[in-house]
């Protein structure tokens, strides 16, 4: 299984026009999964450290104020 960032890499390296060889051979992917990256939806954003440790600013909803 691949990171958000190996993923976007991949993607990255599809959209400018890399053929699926080569983008295997730079990440290190199989071919079947580069061409399963490149065909993922783009911009899907992963939840932060900070989302997942709970940490930051609490909202009023949250505060109860």
């Amino acid at each position: 299984m691949y990171d958000a960032m190996e993923r976007a890499r991949i993607q990255t390296l599809k959209d400018a026009g890399v053929g699926t060889g080569r983008v295997s051979d730079l990440t290190g992917a199989s071919k079947r999964t580069v061409r399963r990256v490149a065909a993922e939806p783009k911009g899907v954003k992963p939840l932060g450290r900070a989302n997942s440790r709970g940490e930051g600013r609490e909202t009023d909803l949250l505060c109860g104020v």
